[in-house]
């Protein structure tokens, strides 16, 4: 079986019409049809019944026609992929970033790696991880950095590392002199939380830790971003969570940064690619971001200091 038959019998399926076919693939009908006899003929299966009038794919045929979509999709995107991996000796580099990836730390290291690596022009893009995805597949971007583990077949998940939670509070709060709290000390909170719209997300996995926990998580409010919601908090409205790394800059004395207590509580930090991208910029930027994340990790001492004021992002 050929790319080529795959194609024609597409267009086919979708026109159901061999004279439309031809007119849109710019052929003549007679090979077109051949074409299609001959894949038919190599499965041993009817793909499409013309014995009506209007012509109708069967079973085989309908099944067939899903499937050529998706291996000729996938098909494109290996080549598209292949020819900028050849292309890409030094030249762009493009980085995609969720908002919850926006911290101190992680932009710190971009920095680093754009000054370790001055033949690539490294570029930043602030979009979600399900835009990370599309622009992946369609190479306007070389890597996506996130907090959620994409399942899909044409991308590659990887955890670069496993960043502690903490919980932001007001300045005045109950909690705001605490070294560490626990989800039992803020599950009657309200929650200021970021970006609701995005699925899944910080949001999804916040219920799921309270209801294994025998909580009901309590929303108060939505914010666009983590800086949005540390904004809020500052302003009284309730409680939020983010990773402990983006402590750090400038701060505001009108919320407080608590780690989280709870064992197994954590924010991945998910680098997305193209599954099969080897490309040497790749994999220089992926051991460049793992390593620095590695030496950036608190050590147990600093985790249960007091109380520090949120960054001023």
């Amino acid at each position: 079986m050929e790319l080529r038959q795959l194609r024609y019998f597409l267009v086919v399926a979708e026109e159901l019409s061999f004279t439309r076919a031809a007119e849109r693939l710019h052929i003549a009908q007679p090979p077109l049809s051949r074409q299609v006899r001959q894949l038919e003929d190599e499965l041993g299966v009817q793909l499409i019944d013309r014995s009506t009038r209007q012509l109708q794919l069967t079973d085989a045929g309908r099944f067939l026609r899903d499937e050529a979509r998706y291996t000729l999709k996938r098909m494109d995107a290996v080549a598209r992929s292949a020819r900028h991996i050849a292309s890409q000796r030094g030249g762009q580099f493009e980085v995609g970033l969720t908002p919850a990836m926006m911290g101190t730390a992680l932009l710190n290291l971009l920095h680093q790696f754009r000054d370790h690596s001055p033949e690539l022009a490294m570029g930043m893009h602030d979009m979600t991880s399900a835009e990370q995805v599309e622009a992946l597949r369609s190479t306007q971007i070389d890597v996506g950095l996130g907090r959620t583990e994409i399942v899909d077949p044409e991308i590659e998940a990887e955890i670069l590392a496993e960043e502690q939670l903490s919980i932001v509070v007001p300045g005045t709060h109950r909690l705001a002199g605490e070294a560490r709290v626990t989800l039992a000390q803020v599950a009657d909170e309200p929650f200021v939380l970021y970006p609701i719209e995005h699925r899944p997300g910080l949001t999804d996995y916040l219920r799921m830790l309270f209801r294994m926990r025998g909580f009901h998580l309590r929303i108060e409010m939505e914010a666009s971003s983590p800086y949005a919601a540390i904004r809020m908090v500052a302003a009284g409205f309730g409680v939020t969570v983010v990773p402990s790394p983006f402590c750090g800059g400038l701060y505001i004395c009108e919320a407080r940064r608590i780690p989280l207590a709870d064992a197994g509580i954590y924010a991945p930090v998910v680098l997305l690619s193209r599954k099969g991208d080897r490309s040497p910029a790749l994999a220089r930027f992926r051991g460049f971001i793992r390593a620095g994340l590695a030496e950036q990790a608190p050590a147990p001492r600093e985790m249960e200091a007091q109380s520090a004021p949120i960054p001023n992002w």
